[in-house]
C-alpha cells in the first residue's frame, strides 16, 4: 500500500516454499525473514512495522507525524494491532487442519485472544481515522489486518468476523477507497483472488 501510494516504481516478488525459493532466499536476508524490501542499489531493508513507518514518512502528504505525541499514537495503535495479529502465531504450528481453524475461529470469537484486544482497538479508534484528525500509519495497517483476517489468508476466518468492528472496516474501506490502492487492488485481485477483499 506505502509504495503504491510512493507513487515508486516498485515490482512485488511472490516467495514459494514450494519451490524451494524460500530456502535459496532464506541465507540471503538480514533476519531470516521475510517480507524485504530491496531497492535499486541492493540494500536491503526488513521489518514490518520499520519498513512501513520509513516509507509512511516519504508520502505525499507524509502518513507519519513529525509531532512527537502524535507519532506515539500512530506507533501504539500499530503496535496494538501487531498484539492481535500474534495472538494467531501458534496456530501455525497445528498440523491438523480441522484443529488450526477452530483454534483460529476461537481467537476471534467470545474471548478469544484476538477478539479481546480487537474490541479493545476498536473502542479507542476514532470515528474517522484511526487516531488523530488526518489519515496515518495506523489507518494503512488497519486495513491490512482487517484484510489479513478478511482475505482467507488464514485458513478459518473470513470477512464475517470482522463484524464485531464497524469503525475498524469503515477506516479499512476508507484506506482502500483510495485511487491510487483501487487501481492496484483491482490488479492484484485479478492475479490472486486472496485479494478480492482489499477491491472496494
Amino acid at each position: 500500500m506505502l509504495l503504491t501510494l510512493n507513487g515508486l516504481n516498485w515490482e512485488n516478488r511472490d516467495i514459494s516454499g514450494a519451490d524451494g525459493g524460500w530456502a535459496k532466499l532464506k541465507p540471503k536476508t538480514k533476519w531470516g525473514q521475510i517480507p524485504i524490501l530491496e531497492n535499486a542499489n541492493g540494500e536491503q531493508f526488513s521489518q514490518s512495522v520499520a519498513m512501513a513507518r520509513m516509507l509512511a514518512k516519504t508520502t505525499s502528504p507524509p502518513l507519519y507525524p513529525s509531532d512527537i505525541a502524535a507519532a506515539f499514537a500512530v506507533d501504539e495503535f500499530v503496535d496494538a494491532l501487531q498484539d492481535a495479529r500474534g495472538k494467531f502465531g501458534p496456530t501455525f504450528s497445528i498440523k491438523d487442519q480441522a484443529e488450526k481453524e477452530a483454534a483460529r475461529k476461537a481467537l476471534m470469537t467470545g474471548d478469544g485472544g484476538a477478539a479481546v484486544v480487537l474490541a479493545k482497538i476498536e473502542s479507542l479508534a476514532g470515528d474517522k481515522y484511526a487516531v488523530g484528525s488526518a489519515m496515518s500509519l495506523a489507518d494503512i495497517w488497519t486495513a491490512f489486518v482487517v484484510g489479513m483476517i478478511s482475505s482467507g489468508f488464514l485458513d478459518g476466518l473470513d470477512a464475517s468476523l470482522m463484524a464485531p468492528y464497524p469503525k475498524l472496516c469503515a477506516i479499512s474501506n476508507q484506506v482502500l477507497s483510495l485511487p491510487e490502492l483501487k487501481v492496484y487492488y483491482k490488479e492484484r485481485a485479478a492475479a490472486k483472488p486472496l485479494y478480492k477483499c482489499f477491491v472496494v
